[in-house]
């Protein structure tokens, strides 16, 4: 009979979510993500499979995290001008973050990785197509305020 984790499946996951976006998928060791999670070898095999489960789970919590900040971004103000502009600087500010400057988690994944895991590029493929979207009803929105021509097409 297998133990029962003792660890915080969400935090170990936040942990290597840094390490992948600190270093990229490629030249991070399972040994990096051991260091930085504090599970052993085992357990991380145990709960994601491989790497690359751990990976899919972090890109899971970027995307989540993603959506919470488009969120917070709508919710800011009720001028989408305002809302669009709180959410790109917000973006902006988590891709210079102070942790080492990385960029962009999918940016960085579309580079590393681009085509040659068809179910990674269909799940960043997914996120940025609801992101589009969502970005895109924001937009909408404006041009039922008045605040952005009517004659545009938001999706563009």
């Amino acid at each position: 009979m297998a133990r029962p984790r003792e660890y915080d499946e969400g935090e170990v996951v936040q942990s290597a979510m840094q390490v992948f976006w600190a270093k990229g998928y490629h030249e991070s060791s399972v040994q990096d993500l051991v260091d930085a999670t504090g599970l052993q070898r085992g357990s991380l095999y145990g709960a994601f499979g491989d790497k690359r489960g751990l990976f899919l789970a972090a890109l899971q919590v970027y995307f989540a995290q993603g959506d919470a900040a488009f969120e917070q971004a709508m919710a800011s103000s009720d001028d989408p001008v305002e809302a669009v502009r709180n959410l790109v600087r917000g973006i902006g500010d988590q891709c210079a973050s102070p942790i080492g400057h990385m960029g962009c988690l999918v940016g960085n994944t579309c580079t590393e990785i681009g085509l040659h895991d068809p179910v990674i590029t269909d799940e960043v493929q997914d996120f940025l197509a609801v992101f589009q979207a969502r970005l895109a009803a924001a937009l909408k929105r404006g041009q039922e305020l008045g605040t952005f021509a009517a004659d545009r097409d938001p999706m563009a």
